[in-house]
């Protein structure tokens, strides 16, 4: 397998079942890492279905301090402390540039509600669910999912109806110019974008910046991840303890870990990397 140079290439990581334990949430396995590639100044961009806030909160007890994309591409952050000129295209939100590549969630929700009615089809979105819905779903805390909550961009949902109708249910959603992409626990209804084209956006910007090329390194687990390892260098497969490695057509340079989420992650950071 090539080996990308130092210093020479930006890391793409998904959350859920990656980077962070599918169970526990926990991410200490992977810190060794992560402090080890801050020491380089190697951005770790997290690409994730995650909230804005949630990745706020992630990346203060993780100290990165790096660009991210939520919601499954999309929307990307840069944070301001670190990149103090407005990148094209971008407005501010805060202390970060937010590059919009999705829809709002609103006229998602919009149409699925108007969908359900139509159809009489049996599912749920995180717009029909309480707190404690989503506590029970998830397992994360009260003030984390709290901040699951606040969807900027898309809307998560449970499919409690056929196979038949999920199948009549995609192409209705397509015919609406959105997508449906599969997460770990939820199927994700967005605009048309994924997480490989925002991590794209953010490349090819960090390189104009730079002025210097770089590889991507990708790492994910579930099939909403797929768009993104499909064009990284370095696709990394992470086992995940409730289904298969996603399936990809990049055909070089894989990588399966062995270990679970952030012990996986630990272990293929330190053979592309460190060994």
């Amino acid at each position: 397998m090539l080996k990308p140079q130092q210093a020479s290439y930006i890391i793409s990581t998904d959350l859920d079942g990656t980077l962070l334990d599918h169970f526990s949430y926990k991410w200490d396995a992977a810190k060794p890492s992560l402090d080890k590639l801050t020491t380089l100044a190697i951005p770790v961009i997290i690409n994730t279905s995650k909230t804005f806030e949630e990745v706020l909160l992630l990346q203060e007890d993780m100290s990165i301090f790096q660009p991210f994309v939520v919601e499954n591409g999309s929307g990307a952050y840069f944070p301001k402390s670190q990149y103090p000129e407005q990148p094209p295209g971008s407005e501010a939100r805060g202390d970060h540039w937010q590059i919009t590549l999705g829809c709002p969630r609103k006229e998602i929700v919009n149409f699925l509600q108007r969908l359900r009615k139509e159809k009489k089809w049996d599912f749920q979105g995180f717009s029909d669910m309480s707190l404690d819905d989503v506590i029970s779903l998830t397992g994360l805390a009260a003030e984390n999912a709290k901040l699951a909550l606040l969807r900027s961009f898309s809307e998560p949902l449970i499919w409690h109806d056929s196979e038949e109708n999920y199948q009549a249910f995609v192409k209705r959603v397509e015919e609406q110019n959105l997508r449906v992409i599969k997460g770990g626990r939820f199927i994700h209804i967005l605009g048309q974008t994924d997480k490989g084209k925002a991590i794209i956006w953010c490349k090819n910007y960090l390189q104009t910046l730079s002025k210097q090329a770089a590889s991507l390194i990708a790492l994910g687990d579930s099939p909403n991840d797929i768009d993104m390892l499909n064009i990284a260098d370095f696709p990394v497969l992470i086992k995940s303890p409730t289904h298969d490695y996603p399936e990809i057509s990049s055909g070089s340079n894989i990588i399966k870990t062995k270990g679970f989420g952030p012990v996986g992650w630990h272990e293929a950071i330190e053979q592309l990397i460190f060994s």
